[in-house]
Formats: structure tokens, C-alpha cells, sequence
């Protein structure tokens, strides 16, 4: 039910409809990335919010002491009240230079998570709600706490896990004009999903949003800062994957990131073994690496406005 993005990921590297980032582009995007992590950091540290990388970041802080050769992307976490801090504050300071895409601020946003996103630069998804401010981004995920009392915590998740997996379902149905076009060369793909659309349109009564925010809402149920447990609802592994304790996070510290010198995990490598398995230092061979469905791109908006070869496809929801 939740992994149906994961698989449009895996189609990125065949998938001709889209377009195919070149190794040169792969630099440049990171580059600007560096540039975006930069700020973030600064601005963390002059206001004393914690974050740390996780995911694909803290993967690549580990295993290559920057990004992962083939990344398009940056994912840091930070604790829900610092995540909420500094959204309010990052938005205000640098209105000028980013987007900050976030569920409770913005109506069409449709994420349990936040996005940082460069103004004057276009890196357009599939999926994308708001094609106007996307731009390239670095991804903000909430770090929640979990219940210190076993059946209240196995509780806890398995409803977060019951709400994203309806705002899945609702946000296909949505969206599945775009992902019958997507996935048109691949009809079992397209059957499997069907399944998920019909619930999303039963579903779908309920406004998306309304979802939504009620997954946001029963994620944050538990406000003790010191509980033994800390989790990702959002990430790639949801509620139970994401999961770990609390001293492998806290406190932080301070590890090489390219050029720079970020914030990861006390102990990077239990977070690491939850998502990738214990051969996490294995290089993936290039069918198994995974890029984001990317319709468009360009580092500039003049260099946009003369692109001739993006795909045309049907915006319409």
C-alpha cells in the first residue's frame, strides 16, 4: 500500500518519458544542493534548531563523505519543534531565495513531510502540486516522538500507518490521469495499482487534505521529548521501519559533507542497518539505484525558457 512511489522510482532509469539526468547535471544539482544545505545549516546553528541528515544523505555521509555519486536530492530530519520552528522562521528570513513547501502552510502541498526549494531553478516531478515552485529541493522530514509504553506506541503507529496509507490511496486516485500515462508500458504494474485507485475514490469522500492533516495531527500525539524511541513516519520506511532509539540520535554531531560539515546521528550506523540492511556499504549495482521521476530541468529559468526537448504530457488532476 505505501510503496507504490518506490516502484515509479525504480522506472526512472528505462522510463523514456521522462527526462534523463546526465552525470554532468547530476553535479551541477548537487552543487546547488550544497549551496541550499548550506544555508539551512547556518540558519540552524544561529538559531539553535537541531537537524541531522538521515536517509540517502546519511548514507552518503557514510559511505562516501558526501553525496551518493547518482543523488539528486538532500534529506535532513529534525525534532517536531524544531521542524516546526524552523519553517516559520527559514520562510520568513529567506522568502527571497527559497520556497519552503509545508502541509499546514500551504493548501495544495499534499506531504507529510517539507520540502526547501530554490527559486530560479526548475527540477519538475511527476507528481508535483504546484509546478511553479518546483524547483530543486531538499527534503525536511519531522522526527517524532514515540510512546515509552509498548501497546500505546504499537498503537500509535499502526494508526499513523493507517492514515498514510489512505492518504495514499486518495492522493493515486488524484492523481491517476498523470500515472496511467506514466505507467502505460507497464499494464501488470498499472493492474496492481487499479486496486489502490478504487480505494482512493471510495475514500476520497474525504477531502485529501483532511487526511492529511489528521495523519500530521495523531503523529505528534506523543510530546515527551525524552521517550526511549524516536520515529520517521514520513521516510521511506514509515512508522516501525523508522523507528530507533533515541540515544543512537542524540546527541548529534558533526561529520564531512563534501565540502562542508553537517549534522548526523550519534550513531549514523544503527539508522543506516533499519533502512538499508547491514551490507548498507555495498555500491548498488546501476539497475538497482533509484532517482526521482524527473519531467523537467534546468538550473536556471532562462535556460528553461529555451529548452525544446521536455515531454508534454496532461497537467490536469
Amino acid at each position: 500500500m505505501l510503496e507504490s512511489y518506490k516502484h515509479f522510482r525504480e522506472m526512472t532509469n528505462e522510463n523514456q518519458k521522462l527526462y534523463q539526468l546526465t552525470d554532468q547535471d547530476l553535479q551541477d544539482i548537487q552543487q546547488c544542493l550544497l549551496g541550499i544545505l548550506q544555508d539551512i545549516d547556518q540558519y540552524c546553528a544561529d538559531h539553535q534548531i537541531t537537524y541531522l541528515a538521515c536517509g540517502g544523505t546519511c548514507l552518503g555521509t557514510v559511505r562516501h563523505q558526501g553525496f551518493i555519486p547518482w543523488d539528486d536530492d538532500v534529506d535532513i530530519c529534525m525534532p517536531r519543534k524544531d521542524y516546526e520552528k524552523f519553517i516559520e522562521g527559514f520562510t520568513e528570513a529567506f522568502g527571497d531565495r527559497y520556497w519552503v513547501q509545508n502541509l499546514k502552510r500551504d493548501a495544495k502541498y499534499d506531504l507529510n513531510f517539507s520540502k526547501v526549494r530554490k527559486k530560479g531553478t526548475v527540477f519538475e516531478e511527476l507528481f508535483e502540486t504546484e509546478p511553479e515552485k518546483a524547483g530543486l529541493f531538499i527534503d525536511i522530514y519531522p522526527l517524532e516522538n514515540a510512546f515509552d509504553n509498548s501497546v500505546l506506541r504499537k498503537l500509535h503507529g499502526v494508526l499513523i500507518d493507517g492514515l498514510l496509507g489512505i492518504s495514499s490511496c486518495v492522493r493515486m486516485h488524484s492523481k491517476w490521469q498523470k500515472i496511467c500515462w506514466y505507467t502505460e508500458e507497464y499494464e501488470e504494474l498499472q493492474k496492481g495499482l487499479q486496486i489502490k485507485n478504487i480505494l482512493g475514490a471510495v475514500l476520497g469522500i474525504i477531502p485529501l487534505r483532511w487526511w492529511l492533516l489528521a495523519t500530521e495531527h495523531v503523529s505528534e500525539w506523543c510530546q515527551n521529548t525524552q521517550s526511549k524511541y524516536v520515529m520517521i513516519p514520513s521516510g521511506r520506511k514509515h512508522t516501525f521501519g523508522e523507528m530507533c532509539d533515541r540515544v543512537h540520535y542524540f546527541p548529534t554531531k558533526r561529520m564531512p559533507f563534501a565540502q562542508l560539515q553537517i549534522s548526523v546521528q550519534n550513531h549514523p550506523v544503527e539508522h543506516l542497518k533499519r533502512l538499508y540492511g547491514t551490507d548498507f556499504m555495498r555500491i548498488p549495482t546501476k539497475k538497482e539505484r533509484v532517482r526521482h521521476s524527473v519531467l523537467r530541468y534546468a538550473l536556471s529559468l532562462e535556460e528553461a525558457k529555451r529548452e525544446t526537448e521536455w515531454r508534454d504530457y496532461d497537467r490536469s488532476e
